[in-house]
């Protein structure tokens, strides 16, 4: 039987997602979800920059009613806040709440092993070639 690309990567797709969200569940993080824990990622590692709506709509590839509801939901649960831009009055900026900034060494920490464990067995090369194909499929997408 022929395998279909999109089918596999969906199905890793849901294998990452159930693993991320059994790791995060088993160190006190039940409540979040992978797109959650993603969005506070990127906010940590960009803390020294202003992150607006529109970021994470382009970084996370979602349009912007999904980043909407996702950063309402966010701010809801006090993982994040919106607050006056220094640069543009007219924006708000998100920022990670000081609480879950001081959670993030132990989710880096997850995050990590969680990586190391996905790519046990993988070499280098393997990977590069994994990238370098993921790399042409969206750049197919996009056209």
């Amino acid at each position: 039987m022929r395998r279909i690309v999109g089918y596999e990567v969906k199905t890793l797709e849901n294998l990452i997602t159930r693993k991320i969200l059994l790791t995060a569940k088993e160190a006190g993080y039940p409540a979040l979800t992978t797109v959650q824990i993603r969005i506070m990622r990127y906010l940590f590692l960009n803390k020294d920059k202003e992150i607006y709506q529109k970021d994470i709509e382009k970084n996370f590839v979602v349009r912007r009613s999904t980043a909407s509801g996702i950063i309402d939901t966010m701010e809801k649960n006090g993982m994040l806040e919106r607050m006056d831009s220094d640069l543009d009055l007219r924006s708000k900026r998100i920022v990670l709440t000081d609480k879950y900034i001081n959670k993030m060494d132990l989710l880096e920490d997850l995050i990590n092993k969680f990586q190391d464990d996905l790519l046990s067995g993988i070499s280098d090369s393997e990977l590069n070639t994994f990238f370098s194909v993921i790399d042409k499929m969206k750049a197919n997408l996009e056209k």
